[in-house]
């Protein structure tokens, strides 16, 4: 295995030389010795780093596995990807605040204390006494 591996990065030297300014036909037929090696390599190990890999069935097996994995996640509330926009969030802000109000008057207390930025507001024309 170490020999082939040898010759295999030998040839990848040779390819690479070949590519910096050979011929088309001796490109060629340095690719065609490295792949014959490499194939050499895949028959004793397909796991090895330097065995071919059909890429397409890796990225197919690896899309399965994702694909596999998502069903278990839950989806996002929007029912999208995406995180919600500016004025979703303002919405649902919005629609909370509404729903906790009706909450806490059907329980007959009384409405929710202003806020501080709501008491500190200045008045338009004439301010009234405390």
């Amino acid at each position: 295995m170490d020999a082939l591996v040898k010759q295999c990065e030998a040839a990848g030297e040779a390819v690479k030389t070949a590519k910096g300014g050979g011929d088309k036909a001796v490109i060629a037929e340095a690719v065609a010795k490295l792949v014959a090696i490499k194939e050499q390599i895949t028959k004793l190990d397909p796991a090895h780093p330097m065995a071919i890999v059909d890429k397409k069935a890796a990225k197919k097996k690896a899309k399965a596995a994702a694909a596999a994995a998502k069903p278990a996640e839950k989806p996002a509330e929007g029912g999208g990807d995406k995180p919600m926009s500016k004025n979703a969030q303002k919405a649902a802000a919005k629609k909370a605040l509404k729903d906790a109000k009706k909450k806490q008057h059907k329980e007959g207390g009384a409405g929710a204390p202003p806020t501080a930025a709501a008491a500190a507001a200045p008045t338009k024309g004439f301010a009234l006494r405390p």
